[in-house]
């Protein structure tokens, strides 16, 4: 393939294996150049990569290789205007050895190269996997309702053709409807108008403007413009006024630390597998070009402490109570005492009591069991002492698969943030309305009281389920806790 350039998009922002409308990535590749010899594989073959958008964005949990003869449907001759579309399954991001998904909550990319050129290459932007959606938090937990303010205003979208402006903030009453911006170029002087208003010069010694309105009205906007960004011709574009609503990035907030809440506080196991490390191994570590910054290569989610050693009793194993539930693999575990390595062991050994995050060091061949660095390990065990902070470790923790009654746990306590702040943005405060002119006279309800709010009852209602559930869910997934004094 002789190819100048690959671009590369996805049809979404945000994506969920749990959830069968949004656990496709589809990706439309549109590359430049031509298909010269389709029977010649490794020049006509593109590798898509599903990525972590971390640290140093090269951890990849997805791969799979497409022909393009295949899927731009010629066998030779000029792709450049035609896109092919090719679909990435995130719950076939499995692991070969332990069938475990390797896709936990966080951003990813999109990487596409050829196959023989690896410098012929396009990325997408960044997007989001999460267990649950805004899509489906928005259809299943507060279905029905607007999210929006009855007063504050905002734009449905913010300015395109009139750049380097962000509008900051819009009149409380102002009308919804298409209102006219417009930028007018004057030599090297840039103005600004809102809705046929008077023109504002723009320049460099400030940057938040106050735009009014054409005539007696009182409505205005407020814009944060950077004049080196402005057009450098004259520029009029229409934008809609509408209500403010709760975007998505508010509801991906409360969704993502209702999340943190449940699986640190309320469950304290993570609802998905988790990679725990104690330390940064040294051998990962890169040094970048801007001043000697450190990259961290390692893929890890969370550094934790190390575990003391307690000797052991006798005619048992060593055994190590990990404070993880759901420990589903432990990759690399070694003793050191006062951060000097003295003992590494052998992952053969290592048996597991899964939900409760029990190991024991078990031989079963003859296999070398440890990797002795000195004596104290060997006097530790003659002796009665604990060793502090001794087990460290590289491990992962974390339910094989995130089921029904956790999604829905997050979901409804998740949405009762929501709703509150969606109760307070319409008429908050107020619990009824009458108005009446002429003989005419209308009354509304909003709520039995000021106190209560327009969805306190579904409100409630998510309180009493989560309530009445989480005893059930932290037996079934966590198990008892029991404290030894």
């Amino acid at each position: 393939m002789a190819a100048i350039s690959i671009s590369v998009a996805v049809n979404k922002e945000e994506y969920s294996k749990f959830e069968t409308d949004n656990a496709v990535i589809e990706v439309e590749i549109s590359a430049s150049g031509t298909i010269e010899n389709a029977s010649v594989a490794n020049e006509n073959q593109l590798i898509i990569q599903l990525v972590k958008a971390r640290r140093s964005r090269d951890v990849v949990v997805l791969t799979k290789t497409v022909n393009l003869a295949t899927y731009y449907g010629v066998s030779s001759g000029d792709i450049s205007s035609i896109p092919a579309y090719v679909e990435l399954d995130t719950r076939s991001a499995i692991s070969t050895t332990d069938s475990i998904n390797l896709i936990r909550r966080g951003t990813y990319f999109v990487n596409v190269y050829v196959t023989n050129d690896t410098s012929i290459s396009g990325a997408s932007s960044d997007f989001y996997i999460n267990p649950i959606t805004v899509d489906r938090m928005r259809r299943d937990w507060v279905f029905g309702i607007d999210l929006q303010s009855s007063d504050l205003r905002t734009f449905r979208i913010p300015p395109r053709q009139v750049t380097g402006i962000k509008v900051k903030e819009v009149s409380r009453n102002h009308k919804l409807s298409w209102t006219p911006l417009m930028c007018h170029v004057n030599g090297d002087q840039k103005y600004l108008s809102w809705d046929g208003g008077s023109l504002i010069p723009i320049t460099n010694a400030h940057k938040e403007y106050m735009l009014p309105s054409n005539g007696p009205s009182s409505e205005y906007i407020v814009v944060r413009a950077d004049f080196n960004k402005l057009p450098t011709s004259d520029v009029a574009e229409n934008l809609f006024v509408e209500e403010d609503k709760i975007s998505d990035t508010t509801l991906r907030r409360y969704i993502s630390d209702t999340i943190d809440h449940i699986e640190n506080t309320i469950l304290q196991v993570y609802i998905e597998p988790t990679q725990l490390i104690t330390d940064i191994d040294a051998s990962q570590l890169t040094y970048s070009g801007d001043g000697g910054s450190i990259v961290i290569n390692e893929d890890y989610d969370f550094i934790k402490s190390p575990v003391s050693f307690y000797p052991r009793r006798p005619g048992q194993w060593i055994d190590i109570q990990f404070p993880y539930p759901s420990l589903l693999r432990v990759d690399q575990l070694y003793g050191a005492v006062a951060n000097t390595r003295v003992i590494h062991v052998n992952p053969e050994w290592i048996e597991i009591a899964e939900k409760s995050g029990f190991v024991q060091l078990v031989p079963f061949n003859s296999e070398l069991a440890f990797d002795f660095v000195g004596l104290i390990w060997v006097e530790s065990l003659r002796s009665a002492t604990p060793i502090p902070n001794f087990w460290h470790y590289n491990l992962l923790s974390g339910l094989r698969e995130c089921p029904g009654d956790v999604l829905e746990l997050i979901g409804k306590s998740a949405a009762i943030p929501i709703l509150t702040a969606a109760g307070s943005a319409f008429r908050g405060g107020y619990s009824s309305q009458s108005i009446s002119r002429d003989g005419v006279s209308e009354s509304v309800s909003y709520t039995s009281s000021a106190i209560y709010g327009v969805y306190s009852a579904s409100i409630e209602d998510y309180k009493n389920w989560i309530k009445e559930n989480i005893p059930q869910i932290k037996n079934r997934y966590r198990g008892p806790q029991m404290i030894v004094m």
